[in-house]
């Protein structure tokens, strides 16, 4: 017999931990959570989040 852990550990890990950005509900684009706004890239393999200081 199987037990996938699979579903728990996303709905733990979703409700614990925040992310830089996170999917839009309907699942189109990404939105931001902690960023304060979508991510600059400078180059191709550089990405720069502003966040907020608390």
């Amino acid at each position: 017999m199987h037990f996938d852990t699979f579903p728990a550990n996303t709905m733990i890990t979703n409700n614990t931990n925040e992310g830089l950005l996170r999917f839009k509900a309907d699942l189109t684009g990404l939105e931001t959570e902690l960023a304060t706004a979508m991510p600059e890239q400078p180059d191709e393999l550089t990405y720069v989040f502003k966040i907020p200081r608390v």
